[in-house]
């Protein structure tokens, strides 16, 4: 089995977990510590990792949780959700 199958399935796994005997992980660093093996390992380039970059997605994803955090700071979630 190729190794970042291996490492796909363990951050699955792990992220269903997210602890380690007494060691809580986040779940990006469980993420970051995969794409770090899988780099290590050398199956993907570190020049292959910067174009597989989508800025495109990461700007949308950004500006989606900034709207969100401020719906919800401001009341206006918790107003909608009163209605519903």
């Amino acid at each position: 089995m190729p190794i970042p199958i291996i490492v796909l399935f363990a951050v699955f796994i792990f992220v269903s977990i997210r602890q380690i005997g007494n060691l809580r992980l986040q779940i990006w660093q469980l993420m970051l510590f995969g794409a770090i093996i899988v780099l290590i390992t050398g199956q993907i380039s570190p020049n292959d990792v910067l174009t597989s970059i989508n800025f495109d997605v990461i700007l949308f994803l950004f500006g989606v949780f900034v709207i969100g955090k401020a719906l919800e700071e401001s009341g206006i979630l918790l107003s909608f959700s009163s209605k519903i």
